[in-house]
């Protein structure tokens, strides 16, 4: 026989080890002969050999390191502990044929093979019936840097995707072929990426089912990126499969089969809280052995808490089951919600997505985006084509985000399919994901429960085809003995004729008595069977069970009464039974009336549809029950649910009391029971809207319960437009979406009530309360019409006013609530309103990065020109809070470094060209016209003191105003030219609450602020004689000092009087804050205990207001000029800002304006004011300077 040619392995592995270049040409003269092929591999692997040097000759130990799932913090560390992801890179090796890669000597057969004689080399023949094996590419990029050492052999690339790369590979160890995945190069450098590679190894290894590829091990290559091997799966595709048969009804059963074992594996992940969310015939396999395997895990999210099968948590838990853990699972710590992905981003295949997938809502994706993955498999199987189908894939993924579902549902009707897939399809790809069934499981029974039924129809079909022989073949020997006999018994006794017709019927007879006895054998049989079925089915099958058992119902009766009386009262054995046995014996009736109380929502349906012929008899008594209050509330709701089929137009339905009871009942029920109960009050829904609306606008209502309201309204009024307008201008951000999706089939009506109802102006009787649910119904109208591309009318709403409400809410809301940045970048390139571009550019920065794409340089140019050039400083503070959004700094400091300029400069320039300045320092200051404003508070106002007295103030003059309070970092170069002692930069104690050098500076007195204004003013060129402060005899700022008199026509930098502080935070508003009065927007202007930490933060890292001015509701309290004192006029005064200049005492308090980190809400509104000593230091208190702006001087 002869022997088989080496191997290139063995080749390689022999040629490595002759140093003599001659020896080795010689050799390799003698091993390849003629193969000019082979020898030109065996060349390239030995010089990738020479290229990897010493590297190879001595590996380092961090090779092939499994990553570790004790890995801490957010962010997955490759580059520090040495037991880390981080090795040295080493060339590609480039090769025609298979390379060996990974740890040196980690091949556990060689080990032992030191101790051996002999290593065992089993090797099983190879199955033809499998399959053929993968195409692998020989030659790839991304094969990793081999080594002759390693267990694993890699054979080529089979496939690759946007993270990872998928090789055939063979364990030598084991004498297996396996697939081996691989990120890709361009892909090792990103921290979120790995981590998604090593959750879908991690996934894989933990979901144990036959229905997954089961992953082997997890490692890491020399060039740092990490792999995993899994099972080398043989087969096709069910998208090829499907492709390539005739006619989508061919074969179809042979398709709804393979479905249901997909089905099977989903229910299995969702059982251990892992969702796929990228369900789609090319991620299925299909074995040559009717194996069926879904693969592809890489977009898996798992829920160690949350998705709908929460409820089952703890039966879970009893059963075995655990929560799959993952890194990120371990890494987030106990109450993690497991795999989470970024907010607002895409992931899946558009034409089997889900509407909420398609939208970005990743975080709120549960079981039944699977169920509509599972549903679009099964269009596709019945239709040949999945539920979005367009010419190109933008077109696709439009459909999928409108959930355009109506080409398929057409082709689904005219399928030919059976009506029961063609209506568990449709349930499947139900738009709302509370109206579809809750997971896989329920699926996986409806498939098992249809393909039931058609192996009983096809079983039935057989036994008639049985019957049938039996009445033909005893037909044929019944006449083959009558020929052979009869006519000799004839002629024997002379019977004649009557004889002959005598034996005749007396055959005929015992013929059918044969015959009656078999099928009474064969209908006593398929009885028992039924009933069998009947006592273990699932709830959902039951009805159609009892349906095939009625034409055995004679044959069935002894064996379901023997079940009823031998059953437990709470074993669905005995509620099948009974179920089964009403239409012929009605003393079952009181069981199941009782029973019917304590279903579970499956059960109920078929219970009641069942008892519907006693319904006359049960109606009162189940009134009885519902009504009662001093009854458990589960039994009367469901009671309820009862007459709410059985007696819709009950007086009682009117009851406002019992209907609120129903309602609140159903939005507590678990979430998988939302849905059936809905459905069973939907003849009542008309009553229910009411109560449903007032838990829907309930603030205090938890998010659960507020949510299953707003799922029960979508559903009761999707075909009522004003009812779901009304409900979307109330909503909050959870409930906006479901509303807006409901509404899009009512455009044209909705856009008309979105008119309608900004055209509505609050009356001046209003209090605050209703202005504010005004403001939020004109918001919310704002951008449903924005949505939905008539937003010509929504753009003045931006303009700033007074009550800047509506405004700071449609800039908070556009973006959560699924508004398009591309709508505001248009829009901003045509507005010439400076205060709606300033609330364009506010609105732009609350979208993510990610969905800005390729315009967000453009504009990032376009906001640097604004920071530089604009004249507006508002809009040039929404640009710069923008830019750093965007992680433009350092280009902003190089402009500031540009613009810098001294009190001379700013004299010396145009006046009218800008109403902003940098001076010498770094420092921006706005330059504000104030004349009249409203000051102090309304008594309405919550949280007001009674020392802010509503009235009239007066200021007559130009002011220029720090944007921000002074930082750590400008301090520095002021006190560093004090005497020794001086409050310095670098004060231990104040370690804790300043973090970086441009958080505010904190902890100066009154005098040392009044210093620094006086050291500014010297420092901008400021003449003396336009100082505003005098120190005492000695020289020192401090008890006894004096303020220039004239101080407020002088030119020198001070701290602000309490009538300029206020009038630059209100920034023309009339509301408690400047932004409006919601205390939810606070975090995204202020810093304060809520999102303060315990400590300053960088100035201007919050949105300004509307003047361009920084954090002036928080994180620093802020001195003010003014000595504390009640206002001195009343409310229909004006008063003149004239504040005191006497010289200064350390007994009288001074006026500290804002609130700091640490503050509650209620301290962070425009007229709040606090009296402090002079000479007191807080960890809490800053300033920000002013000057009157007089360019004469």
């Amino acid at each position: 026989m002869p022997k088989d040619p080496p191997k290139l392995d063995e080749l390689f592995e022999a040629a490595v080890e002759i140093e003599s270049a001659e020896q080795r040409d010689a050799f390799l003269d003698q091993s390849c002969g003629s193969n000019v092929e082979l020898r030109q591999q065996l060349q390239q692997l030995l010089r990738s050999d020479q290229q990897a040097g010493s590297f190879l000759e001595k590996p380092p130990a961090e090779l092939d390191v499994t990553i570790l799932s004790e890995a801490a913090g957010d962010n997955l560390d490759l580059s520090v502990n040495d037991t880390s992801l981080n090795v040295a890179r080493t060339p590609i090796a480039q090769s025609d044929q298979a390379i060996v890669i990974g740890k040196g000597n980690h091949s556990v057969l060689r080990s032992i093979g030191n101790s051996l004689d002999e290593v065992p080399h089993i090797a099983l023949r190879d199955s033809t019936a499998e399959g053929d094996d993968p195409i692998a590419k020989p030659t790839s990029p991304e094969i990793p840097i081999h080594q002759p050492d390693s267990r694993y052999q890699l054979l080529g690339e089979i496939a690759r995707g946007g993270m990872g790369v998928i090789i055939k590979g063979r364990d030598t160890d084991l004498g297996r072929d396996l697939a081996i995945k691989v990120l890709l190069d361009s892909q090792k450098d990103k921290p979120e990426v790995v981590r998604r590679f090593i959750e879908e190894a991690q996934i894989g290894g933990q979901l144990q089912h036959p229905g997954i590829v089961p992953v082997y091990e997890l490692g890491q290559f020399a060039d740092q990126r990490p792999f995993f091997t899994m099972k080398l799966v043989k087969g096709e595709t069910l998208a090829k499969l499907l492709a390539d048969r005739g006619h989508p009804e061919s074969d179809r059963g042979r398709f709804i089969g393979i479905f249901e074992q997909v089905c099977q594996t989903m229910a299995y992940a969702h059982s251990r809280g892992v969702i796929h969310r990228d369900l789609k015939p090319a991620n299925i396999m299909v074995g040559a052995f009717g194996e069926v395997q879904v693969m592809d895990w890489g977009l898996a999210k798992v829920f160690s808490d949350g998705g709908v099968a929460d409820e089952k948590k703890a039966r879970d838990k009893q059963q075995g089951l655990s929560v799959i853990q993952t890194l990120r699972s371990e890494i987030s710590g106990a109450g993690s919600v497991g795999s989470q992905t970024q907010m607002g981003s895409v992931m899946g295949t558009p034409a089997y997505m889900s509407p909420e997938q398609a939208l970005g809502e990743i975080d709120h994706l549960d079981e039944r985006a699977d169920v509509f993955g599972l549903g679009a498999i099964l269009c596709e199987i019945l239709t040949g084509k999945p539920p979005y189908v367009a010419d190109d894939g933008t077109a696709v993924f439009r459909r999928a985000s409108r959930g355009k579902l109506d080409d398929a549902f057409d082709r689904l009707g005219a399928s030919g399919a059976d009506a029961h897939l063609i209506k568990l399809t449709k349930h499947c790809l139900e738009l709302e994901p509370s109206d579809r069934p809750r997971d896989a499981s329920e699926l996986a029974r409806r498939i098992s429960g249809h393909l039931e039924s058609v192996e009983t129809k096809l079983r039935e079909t057989e036994k008639q085809r049985a019957v049938q022989a039996a009445r033909v073949e005893e037909e044929r020997k019944r006449r083959h003995v009558q020929l052979a006999l009869v006519a000799s018994i004839l002629l024997m006794f002379g019977l004649g004729s009557i004889g002959w017709m005598y034996l005749e019927k007396r055959a005929d007879q015992q013929q059918q008595e044969l015959v009656a006895q078999k099928l009474d054998e064969l209908n006593d049989a398929e009885a028992t069977r039924l009933v069998e079925g009947l006592l273990v089915a699932d709830s959902l099958q039951v009805d159609t069970l009892i349906q095939s058992l009625a034409e055995y119902r004679q044959w069935a009766r002894d064996d379901l009464s023997i079940a009823f009386a031998a059953s437990a009262d709470d074993s669905n054995a005995k509620l099948h039974a009974a179920l089964a046995i009403l239409s012929d014996d009605d003393s079952v009736l009181p069981y199941l009336k009782d029973r019917l109380l304590w279903a579970t929502p499956i059960q109920f349906e078929s219970i009641r549809d069942i008892m519907r012929q006693h319904k006359d008899q049960l109606t009162p008594e189940y009134w009885k029950v519902a009504l009662n209050t001093s009854l458990d509330a589960k039994r009367r709701f469901q009671a309820a649910c009862v007459v709410a089929s059985y007696d819709s137009e009950s007086e009682h339905w009117r009851d406002p009391q019992f209907v609120d009871f129903v309602a609140g009942h159903l939005v507590r029920v678990l979430p998988s029971e939302l849905l059936p109960w809905r459905n069973a009050l939907r003849p009542v829904k008309s009553h229910l809207i009411e109560p449903l609306a007032e838990i829907y606008r309930d603030d205090s209502m938890d998010t659960l319960a507020s949510g299953f309201a707003t799922d029960a309204l979508s559903d009761y009024l999707h075909d009522d437009a004003e009812g779901l307008f009304d409900l979307l201008v109330d909503a909050n951000q959870k409930q906006f979406e479901l509303i807006y999706q409901k509404l899009t089939a009512h455009r044209q009506q909705a856009v008309t009530l979105g008119h309608i109802e900004l055209s509505k102006t609050p009356a001046a009787s209003d209090s605050d309360a209703e202005k504010e649910v005004l403001a939020v119904r004109h918001a919310n109208a704002a951008i449903m019409l924005m949505r939905m591309d008539d937003a010509e009318s929504v753009w003045t709403l931006l303009k700033h006013r007074s009550d800047p409400r509506i405004r700071s809410y449609i800039i908070h809301w556009l973006s959560p609530r699924g508004g398009r940045p591309t709508v505001i970048i248009d829009r901003y390139e045509l507005e010439t309103d400076v205060s709606i571009k300033r609330a364009l550019l506010l609105c732009l920065g609350e979208f993510d990065d990610s969905v800005l794409q390729s315009q967000q340089p453009k504009m990032i140019q376009t906001l640097l020109t604004v920071y530089r050039n604009d004249p507006d400083a508002g809009l040039r503070a929404s640009a710069q809070w923008l830019l750093r959004q965007w992680n433009q700094t350092q280009a902003m400091a190089v402009i500031d470094d540009d613009l810098r300029q001294n009190a001379t400069s700013v004299r010396a320039g145009d006046p009218t060209k800008a109403n902003w300045y940098v001076n010498s320092q770094g420092q921006a200051f706005v330059i504000l016209d104030a004349e009249h404003f409203q000051m102090g508070s309304p008594v309405s106002q919550p949280g007001r003191s009674q020392n802010e007295t509503l009235h009239q103030r007066l200021l007559g003059r130009q002011f220029a105003i720090s944007s921000t309070e002074v930082t750590k970092a400008q301090w520095r170069q002021f006190s560093k030219e004090q005497p020794d002692g001086f409050w310095g930069a670098d004060q231990p104690q104040m370690k804790p609450y300043m973090h970086t050098e441009d958080s505010p500076m904190l902890g100066m007195t009154w005098f040392e602020a009044a210093q620094y204004c006086d050291w500014l003013s010297d420092q901008e060129g400021i003449p003396r004689d336009q100082w505003c402060y005098v120190p005492d005899e000695q020289g020192n700022y401090g008890p006894g000092m004096r303020v220039n008199p004239d101080f407020l026509n002088r030119t020198g930098y001070r701290l602000p009087t309490e009538d300029e502080w206020e009038f630059a935070c209100r920034a023309g508003s009339h509301t408690s804050r400047h932004f409006g009065v919601a205390e939810t927007l606070l975090p995204k202007y202020d810093w304060y205990s809520v999102n303060g930490q315990g400590h300053s933060w960088p100035v201007a890292l919050l949105k300004p207001n509307d003047f361009g001015l920084f954090d002036m509701h928080g994180n620093a309290y802020e001195w003010c000029f003014d000595l504390f004192d009640d206002y001195a006029v009343g409310p229909d005064k004006t008063a003149i800002d004239a504040p005191s200049t006497d010289a200064v005492s350390d007994t009288q308090s001074r006026v500290l304006r804002s609130a700091a980190f640490d503050a509650r809400s209620s301290g962070l509104r425009s007229a709040s004011r606090a009296p402090y000593r002079p000479s007191s230091r807080s960890s809490t208190t800053g300033f920000r300077p002013v000057r009157t702006y007089d360019l004469t001087h």
